[in-house]
């Protein structure tokens, strides 16, 4: 992609979409529906680890999803930067995987505070607090990562892969 496909090089009278500018939306419209997919296996990885080591292994459910969180978490992040994002500002992989993770656990902490608002404050029913709070802390962490992690830095450059 070249930069024209991120900005618009050519004013346009108001309500007028220059053809540049589809593009640009495009593509966080396909790396979203690519994260979607990719989260969807990563969030199987962790349910489904947290399932067997709770049930067939008799492990606490408190580290059952510690454990299961954290594979999901290394899912994710080897699918994202292998089907997802095409851009990554960080050439080194354990600075980069640190601050995905601290996203991670970021949304982990937001859903808490989410869900506790929805379900002690305000009497939600918990599963349906817990998809509507899934919606949120998916977008909050597929924008953060894509705007810290997988987007061209201004001043120094991006690493293409």
């Amino acid at each position: 992609m070249t930069a024209s496909t991120y900005a618009d090089p050519k004013p346009q009278p108001a309500g007028v979409v220059s053809p540049e500018a589809g593009v640009a939306l495009r593509v966080p419209l396909a790396e979203l529906a690519r994260y979607f997919a990719c989260s969807a296996v990563a969030f199987g990885v962790d349910v489904g680890l947290y399932t067997v080591l709770l049930k067939l292994a008799g492990w606490d459910y408190a580290v059952a999803a510690a454990v299961g969180f954290t594979a999901g978490l290394v899912v994710v992040y080897a699918l994202s930067v292998r089907l997802v994002f095409r851009t990554r500002r960080l050439a080194a992989a354990r600075p980069e995987f640190t601050v995905f993770a601290a996203i991670g656990a970021g949304g982990l902490l937001l859903t808490q505070a989410v869900l506790w608002r929805l379900v002690d404050g305000l009497g939600a029913d918990p599963v349906v607090a817990r998809v509507m709070t899934a919606g949120v802390v998916f977008i909050v962490n597929f924008t953060l990562r894509k705007l810290m992690l997988f987007s061209r830095e201004r001043s120094t450059g991006a690493v293409h892969v």
